[in-house]
């Protein structure tokens, strides 16, 4: 994983540092958004449900020692998803749906094995519009440049992709 904040208690870990991070046999997992837009078969339950470009909450239990690795590791038992932030073009809509795909996405995604070249958005009434005229669904179209926010499932069994569940989508 990657530090991308700290709380001010903790030490043995600076921004930017990868860090090895271990889940206890007894770890809780669950989604940090109270509300999101609901994503068929998405789940944050067990480490089958990981995915590259998640953002995590982990809490640190017990000691930061130093992994074979080099990096600082520790072991958690508490994991939440975040909201990850994630912008491209759009490839493709499905209005019926409320949902469209990204394309073009950072290499994180396609540089992951096995690659991931796209990533499904699911959009619902929890999901705000900024930038965007009319500030709604309806103004997402194929080609669209857009940045979305909200917590990103590991749906690549059931949907062929990731997928974000968008709290917001902003035009760029």
């Amino acid at each position: 994983m990657l530090v991308k904040k700290i709380l001010p208690s903790t030490s043995g870990l600076s921004l930017g540092e990868l860090v090895d991070v271990t889940l206890a046999n007894n770890v809780s997992m669950g989604v940090a958004a109270p509300q999101y837009p609901a994503v068929n078969g998405a789940t944050f339950a067990t480490t089958a449900d990981l995915t590259p470009g998640q953002e995590v909450l982990a809490e640190i239990t017990g000691n930061i020692a130093v992994a074979n690795d080099g990096n600082p590791s520790f072991t958690t038992v508490k994991l939440l998803l975040a909201s990850s932030q994630i912008a491209g073009p759009v490839a493709a809509v499905n209005s019926s749906a409320g949902s469209f795909a990204l394309t073009n996405i950072w290499s994180l995604f396609t540089k992951a094995n096995p690659a991931v070249t796209q990533l499904e958005v699911q959009t619902g009434t929890q999901t705000t519009f900024v930038d965007l005229t009319p500030a709604d669904a309806s103004a997402i179209s194929t080609s669209s440049k857009v940045a979305v926010k909200g917590p990103l499932f590991n749906t690549i069994g059931s949907v062929g992709q990731p997928t974000l569940s968008a709290l917001q989508v902003a035009g760029r």
